[in-house]
């Protein structure tokens, strides 16, 4: 059997500021003339245009995070199970999810200053929301034991934030869960807007030994784990994308095989799970007093 196509449009291609208004208005009679969308659009907007897309009873695949708070969020959930039409969010399908240190040369590059971080408050900028998702998503795949939505275990979590003009430029969260023999487990999760991915960016300790993720295009495409065991030795695996891709294509299979097999949401990423998700960074949100101004209209 052939495998099943399906026809996309894209919403919010753009990212320039002045530019969204009049996007978002060309965007309707768009959405109306396809049957699956993905919204890219910056995360501010990503309620309104799934919600728009949902009304015309198209299938939607929205980019992390998928609102802004977890009240969106749920207005999405509603809406789309009203529809009964999938509705589904980025990243979480890329193949084996389940699972460079960089010298500063301050004397010529001056004082450590951030790269250009999303600085508008309004369109939800930030460390969580733009990269926090990434480690608490990977903490919680590691944590959870395979477990989502109401199912996962609920940890005890203390989070810190350095906020700047509004946004937060880092973020760092520790949630402890505790194993079923009750001895606990601690993740940490930092986000951070003053540096560049490391090629390194994420370490799982076991008591036989320790699993490094690494990447070539950042934490949301990883290239490979490696394991190095408590005697030493060391082995490596690699992910293989195909040519020219860096991963985003796993998530639009994914959504068009559902959408052909009659399902509404993903076994691996169900809206359950992307309002415990929201929920868990609304908590980070409100344990620091970062607030966003609503994108009301």
């Amino acid at each position: 059997m052939a495998p099943p196509t399906l026809r996309w449009g894209v919403v919010g291609t753009g990212w320039i500021a002045d530019m969204l208004y009049e996007q978002h208005r060309k965007s309707q009679k768009f959405i109306d003339n396809h049957w699956g969308g993905a919204g890219p659009a910056p995360r501010a907007l990503h309620k309104w245009n799934c919600l728009d897309a949902i009304r015309t009873g198209k299938h939607v695949l929205c980019e992390k995070p998928m609102a802004l708070d977890s009240e969106e969020v749920e207005s999405i959930v509603a809406a789309a199970r009203a529809k009964a039409g999938e509705k589904g969010e980025l990243w979480r399908h890329r193949p084996r999810m389940a699972l460079r240190h960089r010298n500063w040369p301050r004397p010529r590059l001056g004082q450590p200053a951030s790269n250009p971080p999303p600085e508008d408050p309004a369109l939800g900028g930030g460390a969580l929301l733009d990269l926090g998702i990434y480690t608490l998503t990977y903490s919680s795949v590691i944590m959870g034991r395979g477990l989502y939505g109401d199912a996962h275990p609920s940890p005890e979590m203390i989070s810190s934030m350095d906020i700047v003009n509004g946004v937060d430029e880092t973020t760092t969260v520790i949630l402890q869960y505790k194993t079923t023999d009750g001895e606990p487990q601690t993740a940490v999760a930092l986000a951070t807007t003053l540096a560049d991915s490391q090629r390194d960016f994420g370490r799982i300790q076991g008591k036989k030994g320790v699993i490094t993720l690494y990447t070539e295009f950042g934490p949301s495409c990883p290239s490979g784990f490696r394991i190095r065991w408590a005697d030493g030795s060391e082995q490596d695996f690699p992910f293989k994308h195909p040519e020219g891709t860096i991963g985003f294509i796993h998530e639009a299979d994914a959504v068009a095989k559902d959408i052909f097999a009659g399902r509404t949401e993903n076994e691996r990423m169900p809206l359950a799970e992307t309002l415990r998700m929201m929920r868990l960074m609304d908590r980070v949100r409100a344990q620091n007093g970062l607030v966003y101004p609503k994108n009301n209209r």
